[in-house]
């Protein structure tokens, strides 16, 4: 006797993988698609391929129960991306400031001048595209 479910799955390919797509409801009731990666290719055994679906099914289904599926993604607008990208290309420069800078001498002046050089050239570089953002809204309304 098979289990009546309370989403949807079917098994799909794309660049040559296997995907399950799960669809269901959030708990705002509405509809979500979650793809979850096999790791299998195309060319593998069918029997391998339905044992690792079941498996991901069984864990979509406690993910599923337990509410962790259902709750709605946030939203991730623009900003958030731009400050992302940031910190992340900031904290690279700080971490190879840090390999370079402190040593038994001390701290040298030249990398923080460029960090600060490179943090203000980022500064101008997001106010000019708020600018041109700001100017196509004015034009289009």
């Amino acid at each position: 006797m098979k289990i009546s479910l309370p989403f949807k799955y079917i098994v799909s390919t794309k660049r040559d993988k296997y995907y399950v797509v799960f669809d269901f409801k959030d708990d705002n009731g509405k509809r979500q698609r979650r793809w979850v990666g096999t790791g299998l290719p195309v060319k593998c055994a069918k029997k391998v391929l339905n044992e690792k679906v079941d498996e991901l099914v069984a864990q979509f289904y406690k993910d599923y129960c337990s509410g962790k599926a259902t709750k709605p993604r946030e939203k991730i607008n623009k900003n958030t991306k731009n400050a992302k990208f940031l910190s992340h290309t900031l904290s690279g420069k700080v971490q190879r400031l840090n390999l370079r800078s402190f040593s038994y001498i001390g701290l040298r002046q030249s990398s923080l001048q460029s960090l600060m050089q490179l943090m203000k050239a980022i500064r101008t570089l997001f106010a000019r595209r708020q600018n041109i953002l700001t100017k196509t809204i004015r034009i289009s309304c």
